[in-house]
């Protein structure tokens, strides 16, 4: 089945109406993302783990966690915003993502399994290897 069909049976199953780009479920925003890959996939169960601490929550998700339905992310805030007023602003803006960070690494009861995060920086050890060798 195509990504455009899969769309559409969600839109009925979980009663999705559109609102530009982002949907509505019941009168409420939210966002729906379809995974086009394993990492991807793994996002569901992260933010389900996270349970909107520091992230959206996710509030419905196909069996396979290939589509899931997202809380949509409200505020009148902008961090670039922010950090784009000036020294202040960019330390404010800083402090708020060290915040979220820290909530989201904060301990927590048994993580989903995740790949190691190894492969994902073998390049940049490479890489930094390399220019070790030419300095």
């Amino acid at each position: 089945m195509d990504y455009q069909n899969r769309i559409a049976d969600y839109f009925r199953q979980w009663s999705l109406r559109a609102d530009g780009v982002p949907v509505l479920q019941g009168g409420q925003p939210a966002m729906l993302k379809l995974s086009t890959g394993d990492d991807e996939r793994r996002a569901g169960a992260v933010l389900r783990w996270w349970d909107g601490d520091g992230t959206v929550r996710v509030l419905a998700a196909s069996s396979d966690d290939d589509v899931l339905l997202l809380e949509r992310a409200m505020g009148s805030r902008s961090l670039a915003a922010l950090a784009g007023t000036g020294e202040a602003g960019d330390a404010a803006a800083t402090g708020i993502l060290c915040a979220v960070a820290s909530r989201l690494h904060a301990p927590r009861p048994s993580a989903p399994p995740l790949p190691p995060l190894s492969g994902c920086f073998a390049a940049l050890a490479a890489a930094t290897a390399l220019a070790a060798l030419r300095a």
